[in-house]
């Protein structure tokens, strides 16, 4: 739908539009309901986006590393390896995953 953000009329049609525009969603919950904790991080960062990555059944895993290491610096995600499980990130960190 669209609404209203500082005066403009603005259209979200995925998350990836909603984090441009700095809109990001907590979950009441963010161990059931935000993260997927038996995936990386990189994989819980994309997994909004993943039709992006994904070509002939397969996906392209180089492309959404990179794309997750592009959105955790923009979010200033503190990971020292975005390979590992979001329950190795601080709460704020998890948050913003």
């Amino acid at each position: 739908g669209a609404f209203e953000l500082e005066g403009k009329t603005v259209k979200i049609n995925s998350p990836i539009d909603a984090l441009n525009y700095g809109i990001g969603l907590l979950p009441e919950d963010r161990q059931t309901q935000g993260l997927i904790n038996e995936l990386p991080i990189y994989q819980n960062v994309s997994s909004a986006d993943i039709d992006k990555f994904v070509k002939g059944g397969k996906i392209n895993v180089e492309a959404e590393v990179k794309n997750a290491i592009e959105l955790c610096q923009k979010i200033q995600l503190k990971a020292k390896d975005i390979s590992a499980p979001p329950s190795s990130l601080s709460g704020g960190n998890q948050q913003k995953v």
